[in-house]
């Protein structure tokens, strides 16, 4: 398996790395929010992109804080 980017996240002032892997990866925003949007799996973008999406209720924020 491929070395795959982790995802970077910061948790009480330190930074935090998490794998994910599974059936679909992508590294196009616009196929990550349209899988997203389809149901297929979870998306790992800029809230700028995704604004509209979640205001409308398209999309659900994961990790609020």
């Amino acid at each position: 398996m491929a070395d795959f980017y982790a995802w970077e996240f910061e948790q009480d002032g330190r930074p935090l790395s998490v794998r994910v892997t599974g059936p679909l990866i992508v590294n196009e925003i616009s196929l990550a929010l349209e899988s997203a949007r389809d149901g297929l799996g979870i998306a790992y973008v800029p809230e700028g992109y995704v604004a509209r999406d979640i205001a409308g209720g398209r999309l659900t924020r994961l990790l609020e804080a």
